[in-house]
């Protein structure tokens, strides 16, 4: 997948609430992307998992922690991932 580099400025005063190895870290900001794109419903969670290179289960238990919720996808979605989980 090819890939774009992105600069963002933050305030000074962020470092009293998070570490500068979290806002360093690469994969903590595509995180934070994927997860807002999935809570907006812009991108599906399969799609989000591929984009962080993990599995679709370990996307859903870290974005529960940040309270976005798996069944509010459509039922569509659900049905479907119950039957590729039946196929295992």
């Amino acid at each position: 997948m090819e890939g774009i580099k992105i600069e963002i400025e933050l305030p000074k005063e962020i470092l009293n609430y998070i570490s500068l190895n979290e806002i360093t870290n690469d994969k903590v900001l595509k995180e934070l992307i994927i997860y807002k794109l999935i809570k907006d419903e812009k991108i599906s969670f399969g799609k989000g998992a591929e984009i962080l290179g993990m599995s679709k289960i370990e996307l859903i238990e870290e974005l529960s922690e940040y309270g976005v919720n798996y069944f509010d996808q459509p039922i569509e979605e659900v049905i479907e991932d119950k039957n590729a989980i039946d196929k295992m």
